[in-house]
């Protein structure tokens, strides 16, 4: 019987075939990386697109006639009223002088007047929605974005509200033409993303 004789030293120096094995090695970890800044770049976009969109949207926000009409008086803002018997143009804080004003919040698309106390204006909303998207990406819908009015602190007795507005974007980040890449790398599923600016509403739409 003849015996197979293998000589190791032979394959040692055979390096036919090394440059596949190392491809095969190297290239899911080459194309997690890709992917990953690919990624990366599109949420960075987005954040970015989408601050700047928000940031806008503030703007036309605090020259308007406040969405919630639960501020709007006869066609101008609410006046701060006065506790007991404070003379008119007195500063509402730190001395707590005012009637206290109610924080309201205005979402569009089907939630526009999920707070009936709000009763939220469609056209006014849409207005400043029309800003919002003109710098925001194409998918941005109504029910994205959200205003809100809270006291700043700044009034007096007397005289107009004056709300810190602050527009918010919350969406849901949908890469359409490469879904399968998003699916393959996210966890936990989609990202939701949050921007917001906020400016002092002074003498809104008066």
């Amino acid at each position: 019987m003849k015996r197979l004789r293998i000589n190791a030293s032979k394959f040692r120096t055979d390096q036919r075939g090394a440059a596949s094995v190392e491809f095969v090695i190297i290239f899911p970890v080459l194309f997690f990386l890709v992917g990953f800044i690919f990624l990366l770049a599109i949420d960075f976009f987005w954040l970015l697109t989408s601050q700047k969109a928000v940031e806008r949207g503030a703007r036309e926000a605090i020259v308007r006639l406040p969405v919630a009409d639960a501020l709007v008086e006869q066609g101008r803002i609410v006046n701060y009223a006065s506790i007991g018997n404070v003379r008119a143009g007195a500063a509402c804080q730190p001395t707590g002088v005012c009637q206290e004003i109610a924080t309201f919040t205005c979402r569009g698309g089907e939630f526009l007047n999920a707070d009936p106390a709000a009763s939220c204006d469609q056209s006014r909303f849409q207005t400043i929605y029309d800003v919002v998207v003109q710098l925001a990406p194409d998918n941005i819908q109504p029910r994205d974005l959200s205003i809100t009015y809270q006291d700043s602190g700044l009034g007096r007795t007397s005289e107009s509200y004056i709300p810190l507005v602050t527009v918010q974007l919350e969406h849901t980040r949908v890469l359409r033409a490469f879904a399968w890449i998003d699916d393959f790398f996210a966890v936990g599923g989609p990202t939701t993303s949050i921007v917001a600016a906020s400016l002092v509403g002074e003498h809104l739409g008066n």
